[in-house]
């Protein structure tokens, strides 16, 4: 009847073990160099690592429940591939937490301990000279074109210069610095920049953008400058023997600084967002170093490992897109969030488990008798325990990697106050279903009378109870066990 009890709770709890299974994949890194890349072709889109010790081509995906040990090293070098820091922007963060087998072995102590009782300027003016002395600027806006025309009429023949070649000086520095271009060249450069496809490319594009940002500011200034000057000129006021000719020279100057001061202020716009752009907080890994094995791929960190902790670390990958209208990188999707875990490798990888066990012990229990005159006697029974008991072991498994299978020697208590067990055996644990069968001997301490002996008569049963001691029993039973939930 024990036995078919036993066979229920190995179906009930087969189910259960089966959900609460929680298998890490691990991978063994015998060289402490990492690769990883993101691969953003695939229909889910994922992180993937390969390890130097591999073909470069063997890339795998990084689940979650993914685990790096390290054998024979405390650090791992992590490399990864890059990538246009304006479109993919990665952050990385880690940190330290008590290794599970660390923190199974100590529970399992504790407990075990507990059993046995033991407790991170403007141009100057000039004299009378010649209607030619126009002829040095070179304007390429058709309006001043007009204007440098109407000059070579015969009405303006004697034009008094002194008083209008300030002006046309200052309208020609304007052409010279009034940054025309600029939108045109920010607008290249930036989709350039977007579609960079390796370090050296997106470096020179950003240098390009640096130039602009230090010479476009400049020639901005000056413009400002003249514009301001125009403005307080008086040019309105100034005259000649045309007074049709004056309307256009007027009409003119005050249509073109509107339509500069219009430039000017789509060009301060221009260099602000271009600031912006340069001074964003991305990681182009232009300080880090390429790796020599794999070129393209560059140094992201180190993993420094502490005895007895696991090491996490934490990447998130953002796409941005370039928005051909506001030149601006907005944000495309969610973020993919990946975390590598490292360890130092063990060829024992120990879990603790709850289950239940069978065993063929049998022991003595004492009570209190009456005999035929009334008084209390000590009374003895043995009781051969049948029933399944639930127990606390401790399973040191074999680390080969298998999620299927892996031999494991076993460690058990059963740490009740009446009649604790000690188990010694070994078995095999299923990974897949997080399951475990194992066997072996079985100890317990067994209760034994002091100074009482059976039959002998006593006042009352706070004697007796006094009197009972727990002696360990050296000749071991056989027991079976079952195991359905690893922590």
């Amino acid at each position: 009847m024990s036995k078919i009890w036993l066979c229920i709770v190995i179906l009930v709890f087969g189910k259960e073990c089966m959900a609460q299974s929680i298998v890490e994949f691990k991978h063994t890194l015998k060289v402490p160099v990492l690769f990883l890349k993101y691969d953003s072709t695939a229909k889910v889109q994922e992180m993937q690592f390969a390890k130097r010790s591999t073909n470069k081509d063997a890339w795998s995906p990084i689940r979650k429940n993914t685990v790096f040990s390290l054998k024979g090293n405390d650090r791992c070098h992590l490399y990864m591939q890059w990538y246009n820091p304006f479109i993919y922007r990665f952050t990385y963060s880690d940190t330290s937490y008590i290794d599970p087998r660390d923190a199974a072995l100590s529970s399992f102590f504790d407990q075990f301990l507990a059993m046995a009782k033991i407790t991170s300027g403007v141009g100057k003016g000039d004299t009378i000279e010649s209607n030619k002395w126009y002829s040095k600027y070179k304007f390429t806006d058709k309006q001043l074109k007009m204007m440098l025309a109407i000059l070579d009429s015969p009405s303006c023949m004697y034009l008094d210069s002194a008083k209008f070649k300030p002006i046309f000086d200052s309208i020609y520095t304007i052409e010279l610095n009034k940054n025309a271009e600029l939108g045109t060249t920010y607008q290249n450069e930036l989709f350039a920049l977007a579609g960079a496809k390796n370090q050296a490319d997106f470096i020179k594009i950003l240098d390009e953008l640096e130039e602009v940002k230090i010479d476009w500011p400049i020639k901005l200034k000056k413009t400002e400058h003249c514009v301001s000057w125009l403005k307080k000129s008086g040019y309105e006021d100034i005259t000649h023997r045309d007074s049709r000719s004056s309307l256009i020279f007027n009409t003119v100057i005050s249509s073109y600084l509107n339509k500069i001061e219009v430039l000017q202020l789509s060009n301060r716009n221009i260099i602000k967002s271009l600031d912006t752009i340069l001074q964003s907080n991305i990681n182009n890994y232009s300080d880090s170093k390429e790796s020599k094995e794999l070129p393209g791929f560059y140094k992201i960190g180190e993993v420094d490992m502490e005895y007895g902790k696991r090491t996490e670390h934490i990447i998130q990958v953002k796409i941005y897109q370039l928005d051909k209208e506001k030149f601006t990188f907005n944000e495309k999707g969610e973020s993919v969030v990946r975390k590598l875990v490292f360890e130092t490798y063990d060829p024992i990888f120990p879990k603790v488990g709850t289950g239940f066990f069978y065993s063929n012990i049998s022991f003595s229990e004492f009570g209190v008798a009456s005999d035929s005159a009334g008084k209390l006697t000590v009374a003895q029974s043995t009781i051969k325990k049948e029933s399944a008991v639930p127990a606390l072991m401790l399973n040191l498994l074999l680390n080969n990697n298998s999620r299927y299978f892996s031999p494991m020697l076993q460690i058990g208590i059963d740490p009740t106050k009446k009649h604790p067990y000690f188990l010694l055996g070994g078995g095999g644990f299923f990974g897949a279903n997080n399951f475990g069968i194992s066997g072996g001997m079985v100890f317990t301490w067994k209760p034994e009378l002091n100074t009482l002996s059976e039959g002998q008569t006593i006042t009352s049963t706070l004697e007796l109870e006094k009197d009972i001691v727990y002696n360990f029993d050296f000749k071991p039973g056989w027991y079976l066990g079952f195991v359905y939930k690893f922590d």
